[in-house]
């Protein structure tokens, strides 16, 4: 088998892919005119996910699915919506900002954080950086508060 690239782990649609009705609904809930997109080539899917940026300089993360033929990332995307909002503000992670119904697709709207994939293989400020953030987020959630335990998640073990 070919070797995946290590940052491109999913082929997405670019922003100027989206249907149009799509691009103006989008445009119109950012309040702004998207100016760049930047899509992202990390994931598993083929949905639509890219950073915006707007001509009033605001950034946001955006995912986009259609309703007919990509059922389950809609779903999946409306999961990730309410375990984010969940998550208590210790937890290192982008907030979610809004959710949009349009031209026969599920858009979500996320923070844009910076950020970008280690190398490999991972360099030890790396490594140290994300098991901080994970030290945080395990400190965090020691005790979930009960949006997050009413979202569903499994326990883990003791």
């Amino acid at each position: 088998m070919p070797a995946v690239p290590y940052a491109s782990t999913a082929v997405r649609p670019d922003w100027a892919d989206l249907p149009a009705d799509l691009r103006t609904a989008i445009t119109a809930r950012l309040g702004a005119p998207v100016t760049w997109a930047t899509t992202a080539g990390g994931g598993f899917t083929r949905g639509f996910a890219a950073v915006l940026d707007t001509a009033d300089g605001q950034r946001a993360f955006v995912k986009a699915a259609s309703l007919s033929g990509q059922r389950h990332l809609t779903d999946w995307y409306a999961r990730e919506m309410a375990v984010t909002a969940a998550l208590p503000t210790a937890v290192p992670a982008a907030r979610p900002q809004w959710t949009l119904t349009a031209a026969g697709y599920y858009v979500i709207c996320l923070d844009a954080i910076e950020g970008r994939m280690p190398g490999l293989p991972w360099e030890p400020a790396d490594l140290d950086a994300a098991l901080a953030a994970w030290a945080v987020a395990a400190q965090a959630l020691r005790q979930p508060p009960d949006e997050l335990v009413a979202v569903g998640l499994p326990r883990s073990p003791r």
